[in-house]
């Protein structure tokens, strides 16, 4: 069935006569509002959050699920945590469950080595900067004649920025 409660993000419309509500589940952040960019603590504290190791990041997550289980936890729990818990049938445990997981080799990318030296030598894909390395060729180039690059149209410039680097390169 349809749950008529469940939360909606509600969208900034491009015409006025629209209404647009997201589910949220369905949603992915992809910038911020150009009133928003303009708040420099706003901004400094989102990168902040964007940049974080994965420990800051859990560390974070167990700081807010603290406060909520604090707060929902008391004989007469009252606040607006309280309410949604009990309004979704929801429970918080004070530690997160543990699974068993494995952390993978971060990925290198090879590029056509200038000398017998730098054959081994990898760049971290993680650090995305491979402008100098490119310059001297790929170790497998392939061409591409039909792509598509799909992308928020406030990035239009950005991509096209982009384009012309991967175009000089090539």
């Amino acid at each position: 069935g349809i749950d008529m409660k469940q939360p909606l993000l509600e969208a900034i419309p491009v015409r006025d006569s629209e209404t647009v509500y997201l589910v949220p589940e369905l949603c992915a952040f992809t910038g911020f509002h150009e009133e928003l960019r303009k708040d420099k603590t706003l901004m400094s504290d989102a990168l902040k959050q964007t940049k974080a190791t994965p420990q800051e990041r859990f560390n974070e997550i167990q700081k807010l699920a603290d406060n909520i289980f604090d707060q929902i936890s008391q004989a007469n729990a009252k606040g607006v945590p309280a309410k949604l818990m009990r309004d979704w049938n929801l429970s918080l445990e004070r530690l997160p469950l543990e699974v068993d997981a494995r952390v993978f080799d971060p990925v290198k990318v090879f590029f056509q080595p200038l000398s017998e030296r730098e054959k081994e030598k990898g760049y971290l894909a993680e650090e995305g900067v491979f402008q100098r390395s490119m310059r001297n060729g790929l170790q497998c180039p392939t061409k591409l004649e039909d792509w598509l690059f799909i992308c928020p149209e406030s990035d239009t410039q950005v991509v096209n920025i982009w384009l012309r680097s991967v175009r000089d390169i090539a």
